[in-house]
């Protein structure tokens, strides 16, 4: 069986995560969703966006991505680590290769 592949990242609550707003995490929220935004336009990211839990978890968010866009998972990595929300350690990346059936999926236009 022929597969395809694309990197997903979760992003999951880290060490300096809180649900309390302020202004300086609302800039950085708004600096988030311009970096996700500049993924998508580049052609880098299918879609994003916020999870809702219905058991515990820490998750908070999802982002899949092109895997033909990158030359390694490390390219990926780094560009995902330019997110401000991941560099104050708000949220936490984690990285999977996923892979299913060529064919039984496609991307329509991006979007987050």
């Amino acid at each position: 069986m022929e597969l395809d592949q694309c990197y997903i990242v979760f992003l999951r609550k880290g060490p300096n995560w809180t649900a309390e707003e302020s202004p300086e995490l609302n800039s950085l929220q708004e600096k988030h969703l311009e970096h996700l935004t500049k993924m998508v336009l580049s052609g880098k990211m299918a879609v994003a966006g916020p999870l809702e839990t219905h058991s515990p978890s820490d998750l908070r968010g999802i982002c899949i991505y092109f895997s033909q866009a990158f030359k390694s998972i490390d390219e990926l990595k780094t560009l995902v680590e330019q997110d401000p929300m991941v560099q104050i350690e708000h949220f936490m990346p984690e990285y999977f290769t996923w892979y299913f059936p060529k064919g039984r999926m496609s991307f329509g236009p991006a979007s987050l």
